[in-house]
Formats: structure tokens, sequence, C-alpha cells
């Protein structure tokens, strides 16, 4: 009995993990084939890699980004397949367990809530001829009924799962980002979440995550992310893995040239923890931090408990240490957050100079607490994956076009990296950052009203020609050499947009001759003004500046700069 567990991944780039705690669990059943494909290959391409195997049972982990790719390939497969069992599990499938079997007659059996036993039982009885009646969580078809018992059992102690961290699993993710697991389950309830469903935090025991986290760190995977839903739930605990992956790090040039990445509560964090991560290696560590809303009506009705100063006095200070990319994420369409309120969260989160912000729009999750309230609340939302709000009693279905607009425009000027000082000078000029932001995309949107492919060349473009509009002849032309550092600072191509003014260095050849050794990783550039001085005074004289394009901070990415 051969099975094929297919990983529909979002890109190529990415391992899942959860077929490879699938395959593990169950290994000593069946023969088990695990397919790492994506959604963005063509279903023609991913049907013949499954018919090539020849499968008797096929299985798929399904989520909100993959379901509908899944659901049109199971429509297809048993025509050429047509003995072969599919099984459907993941938590796109764990809720309205027999309405998704009902929508989907091609669908054999669903396994709901933790897959790994549930799935080893259901392949024992299938290779029996048996009937899964005795497992809690897996519905199925009985002739033309529909057998369903409703999830109540978990896994006590994680432990007892095999390592999914296999040599098989291990080349698999050369050269990809791999997911590592800590602990399973949340502390907090958010209403559009679906992790409060598993019942509280449940932890790996701290050997254990050793040996499997240090199998992953010696792999050639080129970034591990945690996927514990509140990494420092508790900081003991946290403290201890980081603890550990510093002093790996230290010994190990392979480890130490990877990135970690922990999603991790800001109100959370200890003093020491917070020393802990600002003393590490640049970029070693990375922080993905939902604060989503600083409306506290908002975050009270959406169950997210949140102490709001103290996530941003600990933000300040991890992001002061320098050493890490720190993303922060806010969420439009939750309760009580209409166009104001939510323009205030993104000034007060874009005041904190986070690496990257994540504009996200509500979803609301089958199994979420939101979903349930949808009727309550008033929500107009998609009813097909991802189940994205449309519109809320408190923001216009036109006024989240409008952040969408924005979410395009803070992507490519702000979390892309490549306009740090220009967009500091700009946004300066504004009643704040939001309006900047806005009225940006809004001129943005009238030179490309599909909202994406904007070339970066064009860019540059785009926002002199604003630039002009907005400020005063000298404010531009401070603008502009700044925005011309910027390109220099994040470009090495040497080859900057032709709308910058340039300047020549005299001598400027007697420089690369002197530096002959790194001639072809340095750049010499001359400005109307000091980049690294004040912007305030009306008298500049040229600052000639060396870009070296051998040196790179390891967190922002930039290239190092200094005055000749």
């Amino acid at each position: 009995m051969k099975t094929v567990i297919a990983a529909l991944n979002s890109k190529y780039v990415h391992l899942s993990l959860a077929p490879w705690y699938l395959k593990s669990a169950s290994n000593d059943i069946c023969e088990i084939k695990i397919l790492e494909l994506t959604i963005n290959q063509n279903k023609a391409e991913i049907m013949r890699r499954i018919y090539s195997e020849k499968p008797d049972i096929l299985a798929f982990s399904c989520y909100i980004f993959n379901i509908i790719h899944i659901e049109a390939i199971v429509k297809d497969i048993k025509q050429i397949l047509p003995k072969l069992k599919i099984i459907l599990g993941g938590p796109e499938v764990s809720y309205d367990a027999v309405e998704i079997l009902q929508s989907n007659a091609n669908v054999d059996y669903l396994v709901c809530a933790e897959g790994e036993m549930r799935l080893k039982w259901l392949l024992a009885c299938i290779k029996a001829g048996e009937k899964p009646k005795e497992i809690d969580g897996i519905a199925y078809r009985d002739g033309e009924k529909i057998k369903f018992t409703p999830p109540v059992s978990t896994i006590k102690d994680l432990d007892e799962l095999p390592s999914p961290y296999t040599d098989e699993m291990l080349e698999a993710a050369k050269g990809k980002i791999a997911y590592f697991e800590s602990s399973r389950g949340c502390p907090f309830n958010c209403a559009y979440c679906l992790s409060p469903q598993a019942g509280g935090v449940r932890s790996f025991s701290f050997e254990r995550v050793k040996t499997d986290l240090l199998r992953l760190m010696r792999s050639d995977a080129r970034q591990i992310k945690f996927v514990d839903r509140t990494f420092n739930c508790t900081p003991a605990r946290a403290k201890e893995i980081v603890n550990f992956i510093l002093k790996e790090a230290a010994g190990d040039k392979k480890t130490a040239e990877k990135n970690y990445h922990f999603e991790a509560a800001a109100d959370l964090f200890d003093d020491e923890l917070i020393t802990l991560l600002s003393g590490a290696p640049g970029g070693l560590f990375q922080l993905e931090i939902g604060i989503q809303s600083f409306n506290e009506k908002t975050l009270a009705v959406s169950l997210r408990k949140t102490d709001l100063t103290l996530c941003e006095r600990n933000i300040k200070k991890l992001l002061a240490a320098g050493s890490m990319h720190i993303h922060l994420d806010l969420i439009a369409g939750l309760p009580y957050e209409d166009f104001s309120s939510f323009a205030q969260s993104f000034n007060r989160i874009f005041a904190l100079r986070p690496h990257c912000i994540q504009l996200g729009f509500l979803k609301l999750l089958r199994g979420s607490a939101l979903h349930g309230d949808a009727e309550k609340y008033n929500y107009k939302y998609s009813m097909l994956p991802p189940y994205e709000v449309f519109e809320t009693p408190w923001l216009s279905y036109d006024e989240l076009l409008k952040l969408k607009d924005m979410e395009t425009v803070v992507d490519a000027l702000y979390n892309s990296g490549r306009f740090i000082e220009s967009l500091k000078y700009m946004v300066a000029k504004f009643n704040s950052s939001f309006d900047f932001f806005f009225e940006f995309s809004q001129q943005l949107k009238s030179y490309y009203p599909e909202g994406y492919g904007i070339p970066s060349r064009e860019l540059y473009n785009i926002i002199l020609k604003f630039a002009r509009e907005k400020l005063g002849a000298r404010e531009y032309t401070v603008f502009s050499e700044l925005l011309k550092f910027d390109f220099f600072s994040s470009d090495n191509s040497c080859n900057p947009p032709t709308e910058f003014v340039r300047y020549e260095i005299p001598g400027v050849h007697t420089l690369y001759d002197a530096d002959r050794a790194s001639r072809n990783r340095v750049h010499y550039e001359r400005f109307a003004i000091d980049p690294f001085g004040s912007t305030d005074s009306d008298e500049d004289s040229p600052v000639d500046l060396k870009f070296d394009y051998s040196k790179k901070n390891p967190v922002t990415g930039l290239y190092t700069a200094e005055k000749i």
C-alpha cells in the first residue's frame, strides 16, 4: 500500500513541516513518499507528478492558501487513478468536516485536528480493510452516509512523536526555509486566530528540542523559522533555546550563517531575554511581533490581551540594539477599528521604525471566534478561502481598497529597505506617516491602477515627480540627494536611474587606482548635501562618499558608505 503525501507549498523555497511529521509517524504502516510541490505549478504538472508515483492513497495538508488548488486536483485525479483513496487533513478541513465531505465527492477521508497519530491509525484501518469507527477526529464515507466523531484527544507527550528531521527531510531542506516547532498551541485566545482550538500550550522537552534543532542547524537549510505561535510565552524556556543557538553558532560556521525567526509577544519579553537577543551577532535572529491594533476596544473584543505601553518599550529596546530584523504586524478589519483608528495604529507602528510593517487584512478563518461572530458584527467577507473581509460596520469596502493600495506602497518603499533616508525626510514633511503613504498610494494608483507590476526604476521616477509637487526647491534637492544615497546604499549595479543629478568627482580615477585591489567592489559618488549631516542648513558643500559593496549590514542588507 503506497501512500503519497503531497505538500502544496506557497513557494518553492518553503519546506512544509507537517508531511514529514506524518511520514515519520506512519512509516511502519506502509510505504510513504512525500512530494514537495507549489501552488505556482500548473495542475497538469502536479497531476503528472502524482500519477508517476502510482499511489494507492493520496494525502494533502490543507491551508487557506492551497485548498482551492487541492480541491481542483481532487476533482480530476480519480479519473486517471480510479482506485485511489484520498485523505485531506490540516486546519482548513478540521472544521465543518461533514459539509466538506459532502461538497467534495472524490475525498474519502478527513483527518481533523492533530494528524500524526490519527493518520497512522487511519492508514492501519485502510490496510486492514476496516472502517475507522473507533478513531475520533476522522470523517469518512460509509456507503451513502458520512460518519464523523469530533476530535477530543490530543498528544499529551509530544516527545512520543518520531522526529521529522530525518536524513531525507534534511536533504530536501537544502537551500530552503525550513520550519521548527518547540511547542504547540498558544496561551492566548485571540478571536481571529485558530490557535485557541489547540487547547493551551504543550512543549517538547528541551532535550528533544536540542537534538532536533541541532540536526536542522547543521543542515543546508538557509533559514529556520520557529512555528511556535508565541515563542516567548515562557521566557525561561525561550532563553534556553536562544542560548543553545548562540552557543552552537559560536562554534560552527554553518549554523552561524543561518537566520533564526521567531514569532513573539512584545509584552512578554523580560530584560534578560532582550539583552540576550540584543547581544547576538547581527542578523542571526529575526522577530515577528503581532501588534494588530493600538485601539484598546478593538483588542478587548478581539480577546487580545496586550500591554501596549510595555510592547512599545520592549520593541524600542530590541530595535536600539541593531542586531536583529524586527517585523511588526497590523490587521485591518478588526471590530471597532475604523479608518481613522487604523491610521492612528499605523502611525504608532511607524514611529517605532521597525524593519518591516506588515499590513494584513482580517480573514474570518473557519473555526475562529470571529468567524462564528460574523453575523453578529455584520461582516461582509468572501465565502471562499482565504475568507478575507470586504466590509465591516467601521470600514467600508472603498476604505479597505484604499488601505490595500497603501499596503502596496508600504511594501515597495518601506519594507524593501531601499528608501530609508529619503523616506525619513519625506514623511517628516507630512502631518503623519499615514498621510504620506496614503497620499502617495493614490498618486501611484493613477500610474498603475492594478497596484502591481511596478518596475523599480519607474518607482524612482514617480516618487521624484511626487516630491516636485509637494516640496519646495531646496527641500526637493535634499530629498533627491537622499534618494540617490539610498540607491547607492542598496544597489551595487552602479547604474542609477537617469533622473538623478550626477556630479563629477575631480581625480576619481586616482581614487580607483589607489584602491585597485577592490576596484570592482567600490563606488565613489558626489552629493550636493551631506547625507550624514543635518538637512536643515541652507548652506551646503559637496560631499564625496565611498560605497563598499563587499560590506553589507547583516540586518538591513545595506552597503557601507563613508566620507572620503
